[in-house]
């Protein structure tokens, strides 16, 4: 796996087929995470989590060294040590440092299920989509929480869903649900060249054959960062959805085809709104947990995020949304969506845009007893009389 994680025409097509892939996906995640569309969740976090000064920072599982270039230059960070168990991967992001210029990033081979840390030697150790290949988590936590000096921080994005995407009935149903509804132009497969007819649940055969670190104790690391630190953070960001249905078609949505973009926005509109009402769980997570004596830690409010316990759920509400129907949906993103759809605006119900018109032709409309919202609506929205 170390080889293949090295190779760089290997690891380039599976970005092009992953996912994550899609703008449109990255925008709906990057709001969950941070809440904003454009602002990733390692750009929101770090004013947070870089404190002090000439800052000792560890990156596991650098890959191409995005993460600790995009830190580097910050004013608090003194060195970066980034490591990768690929010794390809650890080349490759070498060089990339080299030519952008910086001199305080540090390269190393490392292997999280079996090498030592030195102890108490960082500040903050950051990782990214790296520690759900460990398999030997016990002697990874450990080490990590040894290398952290007290009051040091432990940060990470993964997939912390089932192992080996051994996913439930309940999310292949949804997942397959959604998938025959596609057109047959957005289920084609790039790897097998075919329209799929509906996405199978992969064999633990299946997963050891293609990578047999990917998501091998993936569930465990919740429990295993609250077992050797103390968890100050944990933002659910989703994936339950999205991560299986998308992958290896995710290439045929167009960013600049309009119906392309709609299908995406609405697919992750639904998978928001079936992770926020409990009927699925969120399979990814940024998670920030601390060394004692641990830092003060207030999580930001965000504006409409629902917030259970140290879980930071965002959900959009800008404005009062009409709501859809006594037994229809009650999210503000889904009826905000079904509005534009049904009237060409967001915020007018299909109702009011029917009565609205009506009035407007000198009509007389019969509304029931239940319409107050609608009343109220059509004088404000200029109507003579109701």
């Amino acid at each position: 796996m170390a080889e293949r994680w090295g190779d760089q025409q290997l690891t380039s097509e599976l970005a092009r087929i992953h996912w994550m892939g899609s703008p449109v996906v990255r925008r709906y995640l990057n709001r969950l995470a941070s809440g904003r569309p454009r602002i990733d969740w390692l750009t929101a976090l770090a004013p947070r989590v870089l404190r002090g000064s000439d800052l000792q920072v560890l990156v596991v599982g650098a890959g191409e060294g995005w993460l600790e270039r995009s830190l580097a230059r910050r004013p608090q960070i003194g060195r970066i040590d980034a490591s990768d168990v690929s010794a390809g991967a650890v080349q490759q992001a070498a060089a990339a440092a080299r030519r952008a210029g910086f001199d305080n990033i540090h390269y190393r081979v490392l292997d999280l299920d079996r090498d030592p840390l030195p102890p108490a030697r960082y500040d903050l150790v950051l990782a990214h989509a790296a520690l759900h290949h460990v398999e030997q988590l016990e002697h990874c936590f450990a080490q990590l929480a040894s290398t952290l000096r007290p009051g040091g921080l432990l940060v990470y994005n993964e997939y912390v869903g089932p192992d080996r995407f051994q996913f439930s009935e309940a999310q292949m149903a949804v997942i397959n649900d959604v998938m025959v509804r596609l057109p047959p132009r957005l289920r084609r497969s790039a790897v097998l060249g075919e329209v799929l007819p509906h996405k199978t649940r992969p064999t633990v055969a299946e997963m050891l054959a293609v990578d047999p670190s990917e998501s091998v104790r993936s569930s465990e690391l919740l429990p295993l960062t609250e077992r050797h630190f103390t968890l100050l953070e944990r933002i659910d960001y989703g994936g339950t959805l999205l991560q299986h249905l998308l992958y290896d078609i995710v290439q045929n949505f167009a960013a600049d085809d309009p119906f392309d973009r709609a299908t995406l926005e609405l697919l992750c509109l639904l998978e928001e709104s079936l992770i926020a009402g409990g009927a699925l769980p969120a399979d990814y997570a940024v998670v920030v947990a601390g060394k004692p004596p641990l830092p003060r830690w207030a999580p930001p409010r965000r504006k409409g995020s629902s917030r259970l316990g140290t879980v930071s759920l965002p959900l959009p509400r800008d404005r009062p949304a009409a709501p859809c129907g006594s037994r229809g949906l009650q999210l503000a993103t889904v009826c905000r969506h079904l509005h534009r759809l049904a009237t060409g605006d967001p915020a007018t119900p299909w109702r009011t845009w029917v009565a609205h018109h009506h009035l407007a032709a000198g009509r007389v409309l019969l509304l029931g007893p239940g319409d107050p919202a609608l009343v109220a609506d059509l004088l404000a929205r200029g109507a003579a009389a109701v």
